[in-house]
C-alpha cells in the first residue's frame, strides 16, 4: 500500500447521525460534489497534453480551438 495522495477527491456535505451536516469525501456523482485535484497531478496531466498535442494546434486560428481541446482533456472528455 502506498502513502501517496490521490489525484482527485470529491467533497460533499452529508447529514451526520447527530443531526448536523458534515463535510466528507463522496463519490463524484454525489449531488453538489466539489472536485479537488492534486496540484502535481494537474501539472503532470497538462504537461502530457502539451507535449503530445500542441504542435497540432500551434498554427490553428482561432487559438481558442487549442484551449477548448486542452480544457476537454483536463476534464477527462
Amino acid at each position: 500500500m502506498t502513502n501517496e495522495a490521490p489525484e482527485k477527491i470529491h467533497i460533499g456535505i452529508r447529514p451526520s447521525e447527530f443531526g448536523r451536516s458534515v463535510l466528507t469525501t463522496v463519490d463524484k456523482d454525489f449531488p453538489n460534489a466539489v472536485e479537488y485535484t492534486h496540484t502535481d497531478a494537474f501539472i503532470e496531466k497538462a504537461y502530457e497534453w502539451f507535449e503530445k498535442n500542441w504542435s497540432c494546434y500551434i498554427n490553428t486560428y482561432p487559438s481558442s480551438l487549442a484551449f477548448d481541446a486542452f480544457k476537454n482533456y483536463m476534464k477527462g472528455e
